[in-house]
Protein backbone atom coordinates (compact mmCIF):
# COMPACT_ATOMS: atom_id res chain seq x y z
CA UNK A 1 0.00 0.00 0.00
CA UNK A 2 1.45 3.57 -1.20
CA UNK A 3 1.67 6.22 0.97
CA UNK A 4 -0.37 9.27 0.07
CA UNK A 5 1.67 12.35 -0.97
CA UNK A 6 0.32 15.44 0.31
CA UNK A 7 -0.53 17.85 -2.69
CA UNK A 8 2.24 19.68 -3.80
CA UNK A 9 0.28 23.45 -3.44
CA UNK A 10 -0.83 22.12 0.10
CA UNK A 11 3.28 21.53 0.98
CA UNK A 12 3.72 24.98 -0.03
CA UNK A 13 0.62 26.59 1.68
CA UNK A 14 1.78 24.59 4.71
CA UNK A 15 5.57 25.75 4.68
CA UNK A 16 4.24 29.48 4.38
CA UNK A 17 1.75 29.58 6.72
CA UNK A 18 4.94 28.01 9.25
CA UNK A 19 7.43 30.80 7.79
CA UNK A 20 4.78 33.37 8.57
CA UNK A 21 4.33 31.90 12.42
CA UNK A 22 8.05 32.20 12.70
CA UNK A 23 8.54 35.56 11.47
CA UNK A 24 5.47 36.80 13.63
CA UNK A 25 6.81 35.42 16.89
CA UNK A 26 10.26 36.89 16.34
CA UNK A 27 8.87 40.24 15.38
CA UNK A 28 6.38 40.16 18.76
CA UNK A 29 8.93 38.37 20.74
CA UNK A 30 11.78 41.35 19.65
CA UNK A 31 8.99 44.33 20.43
CA UNK A 32 8.33 42.81 23.86
CA UNK A 33 12.32 42.80 24.36
CA UNK A 34 12.90 46.20 23.19
CA UNK A 35 9.79 47.80 24.86
CA UNK A 36 11.65 45.97 28.45
CA UNK A 37 14.62 47.42 27.57
CA UNK A 38 13.68 50.86 26.96
CA UNK A 39 11.64 50.72 30.29
CA UNK A 40 14.45 49.59 32.44
CA UNK A 41 16.73 52.48 30.76
CA UNK A 42 14.32 54.78 31.49
CA UNK A 43 12.96 53.95 34.95
CA UNK A 44 17.03 53.97 35.90
CA UNK A 45 17.55 57.38 34.13
CA UNK A 46 15.37 59.12 35.68
CA UNK A 47 15.77 57.58 38.90
CA UNK A 48 19.49 58.69 38.44
CA UNK A 49 18.56 61.94 37.36
CA UNK A 50 16.24 62.95 40.62
CA UNK A 51 18.75 61.96 42.90
CA UNK A 52 21.64 63.73 41.28
CA UNK A 53 19.34 66.89 41.18
CA UNK A 54 18.32 66.59 44.87
CA UNK A 55 20.90 64.38 46.69
CA UNK A 56 17.79 62.82 48.26
CA UNK A 57 16.76 59.16 48.01
CA UNK A 58 13.27 60.10 48.68
CA UNK A 59 12.81 61.73 45.64
CA UNK A 60 13.86 58.36 43.64
CA UNK A 61 10.82 57.29 45.97
CA UNK A 62 8.28 59.78 44.87
CA UNK A 63 9.45 59.46 41.23
CA UNK A 64 8.11 55.89 40.80
CA UNK A 65 5.21 56.83 43.57
CA UNK A 66 3.62 59.54 40.79
CA UNK A 67 5.02 56.83 37.80
CA UNK A 68 2.59 54.35 39.73
CA UNK A 69 0.28 56.27 40.64
CA UNK A 70 -0.48 57.25 36.75
CA UNK A 71 -0.40 53.84 35.59
CA UNK A 72 -3.57 53.30 38.33
CA UNK A 73 -5.33 56.31 36.44
CA UNK A 74 -4.49 55.03 33.14
CA UNK A 75 -5.77 51.56 34.06
CA UNK A 76 -9.23 52.90 34.67
CA UNK A 77 -9.70 56.02 32.02
CA UNK A 78 -7.72 54.19 28.55
CA UNK A 79 -9.64 51.37 29.11
CA UNK A 80 -12.97 52.12 28.08
CA UNK A 81 -11.23 54.67 25.10
CA UNK A 82 -9.56 52.01 23.99
CA UNK A 83 -12.32 49.82 23.95
CA UNK A 84 -14.02 52.62 21.72
CA UNK A 85 -10.99 54.17 19.71
CA UNK A 86 -8.09 52.83 17.53
CA UNK A 87 -5.63 50.87 19.49
CA UNK A 88 -2.69 51.17 17.20
CA UNK A 89 -3.30 54.85 16.70
CA UNK A 90 -2.90 54.65 20.89
CA UNK A 91 0.21 52.62 20.16
CA UNK A 92 1.78 54.43 17.46
CA UNK A 93 0.89 57.46 19.46
CA UNK A 94 3.24 56.53 22.42
CA UNK A 95 5.90 55.21 21.21
CA UNK A 96 5.77 59.18 19.70
CA UNK A 97 6.01 60.90 22.45
CA UNK A 98 8.24 58.72 24.72
CA UNK A 99 10.71 59.41 22.12
CA UNK A 100 10.41 63.09 21.33
CA UNK A 101 10.47 63.66 25.41
CA UNK A 102 13.57 61.44 25.78
CA UNK A 103 15.39 63.13 23.20
CA UNK A 104 14.36 66.51 24.68
CA UNK A 105 15.79 65.70 27.91
CA UNK A 106 18.79 63.61 26.33
CA UNK A 107 19.93 65.97 24.00
CA UNK A 108 20.85 68.42 26.66
CA UNK A 109 17.43 70.92 27.37
CA UNK A 110 18.46 72.60 30.17
CA UNK A 111 14.89 73.17 31.46
CA UNK A 112 13.89 69.95 31.46
CA UNK A 113 16.91 68.02 32.57
CA UNK A 114 17.64 70.61 35.64
CA UNK A 115 14.59 70.98 37.18
CA UNK A 116 13.33 68.01 40.13
CA UNK A 117 9.45 68.93 39.07
CA UNK A 118 10.04 68.72 35.33
CA UNK A 119 12.22 65.31 35.87
CA UNK A 120 9.25 63.71 37.96
CA UNK A 121 6.42 65.10 35.91
CA UNK A 122 8.57 63.80 32.64
CA UNK A 123 8.47 60.10 34.48
CA UNK A 124 5.36 60.08 35.27
CA UNK A 125 4.25 61.08 31.74
CA UNK A 126 6.16 58.19 30.27
CA UNK A 127 4.68 56.06 32.17
CA UNK A 128 1.57 57.23 31.54
CA UNK A 129 1.66 57.36 28.20
CA UNK A 130 4.01 53.46 28.29
CA UNK A 131 1.08 51.99 30.39
CA UNK A 132 -1.63 52.92 27.80
CA UNK A 133 0.67 51.83 24.57
CA UNK A 134 0.94 48.93 26.57
CA UNK A 135 -2.96 48.17 27.25
CA UNK A 136 -3.71 49.19 23.79
CA UNK A 137 -1.14 46.81 22.70
CA UNK A 138 -2.78 44.27 24.37
CA UNK A 139 -6.57 45.21 22.85
CA UNK A 140 -5.04 45.15 19.39
CA UNK A 141 -3.71 41.95 19.35
CA UNK A 142 -7.06 40.36 19.70
CA UNK A 143 -8.42 42.60 16.64
CA UNK A 144 -5.46 41.48 14.34
CA UNK A 145 -4.94 37.35 14.91
CA UNK A 146 -6.87 34.78 15.25
CA UNK A 147 -7.84 33.04 18.72
CA UNK A 148 -5.60 30.09 18.00
CA UNK A 149 -2.52 32.03 17.42
CA UNK A 150 -3.11 34.54 19.96
CA UNK A 151 -2.68 32.36 22.13
CA UNK A 152 0.76 31.05 21.25
CA UNK A 153 1.66 34.44 20.98
CA UNK A 154 0.76 35.75 23.99
CA UNK A 155 2.16 33.03 25.68
CA UNK A 156 6.00 33.30 23.97
CA UNK A 157 5.93 36.95 24.79
CA UNK A 158 5.08 36.54 28.22
CA UNK A 159 7.96 34.34 28.28
CA UNK A 160 10.32 36.51 26.19
CA UNK A 161 8.67 39.78 28.77
CA UNK A 162 10.08 37.29 31.91
CA UNK A 163 13.50 37.17 30.14
CA UNK A 164 13.15 40.81 29.58
CA UNK A 165 12.87 41.69 33.41
CA UNK A 166 15.91 40.09 34.18
CA UNK A 167 18.18 41.45 31.29
CA UNK A 168 16.97 44.98 31.59
CA UNK A 169 18.18 46.17 34.58
CA UNK A 170 21.62 44.67 33.35
CA UNK A 171 21.38 46.53 30.15
CA UNK A 172 20.12 50.09 31.93
CA UNK A 173 23.07 49.85 34.30
CA UNK A 174 25.20 49.43 31.21
CA UNK A 175 23.98 52.31 29.80
CA UNK A 176 24.20 54.52 31.81
CA UNK A 177 27.56 53.62 32.63
CA UNK A 178 28.72 54.54 29.35
CA UNK A 179 25.70 57.82 28.82
CA UNK A 180 25.84 59.11 32.25
CA UNK A 181 23.10 61.48 33.59
CA UNK A 182 19.89 62.50 30.93
CA UNK A 183 22.05 61.29 28.08
CA UNK A 184 21.16 57.76 28.92
CA UNK A 185 17.61 58.34 27.89
CA UNK A 186 18.96 58.83 24.55
CA UNK A 187 19.41 54.66 24.47
CA UNK A 188 15.60 54.36 25.89
CA UNK A 189 14.99 57.05 22.58
CA UNK A 190 16.52 53.78 20.47
CA UNK A 191 15.09 51.50 22.04
CA UNK A 192 11.55 52.94 21.25
CA UNK A 193 12.21 53.42 17.86
CA UNK A 194 13.20 50.07 17.47
CA UNK A 195 9.87 48.93 19.12
CA UNK A 196 7.98 51.00 16.44
CA UNK A 197 9.55 49.62 13.82
CA UNK A 198 9.33 45.92 14.60
CA UNK A 199 5.63 47.28 15.79
CA UNK A 200 5.33 48.25 11.78
CA UNK A 201 6.91 44.65 10.95
CA UNK A 202 4.69 42.91 12.99
CA UNK A 203 1.91 44.41 11.38
CA UNK A 204 3.42 43.72 7.94
CA UNK A 205 3.61 40.03 8.89
CA UNK A 206 -0.47 39.79 9.92
CA UNK A 207 -1.29 41.66 6.82
CA UNK A 208 1.00 38.91 4.74
CA UNK A 209 -0.61 36.16 6.50
CA UNK A 210 -4.06 37.47 5.81
CA UNK A 211 -3.61 38.00 2.10
CA UNK A 212 -1.83 34.96 1.44
CA UNK A 213 -5.12 33.09 3.24
CA UNK A 214 -7.39 35.15 1.47
CA UNK A 215 -5.11 33.69 -2.44
CA UNK A 216 -5.39 30.17 -1.26
CA UNK A 217 -8.94 30.35 -0.53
Amino acid sequence: MTALNPNPVERTAGRAVRTGFRALVLCFGALVLARALSEGTYDLAFANLALDLSGLVTTVGLVYFVGYGVEVIASVVAGPLLDRHSPLRAVIGAYGVKILLFGLIGLGSSFLATHLWTIVLAAALVDLVHHVGDMALFVLLPRVLTPGTLVRVQGIGASVRAAGEVVSPLAAGAVLALLPGARALLAAAVFQVLALFLLFGLLAVIRRGRSGEGAGA
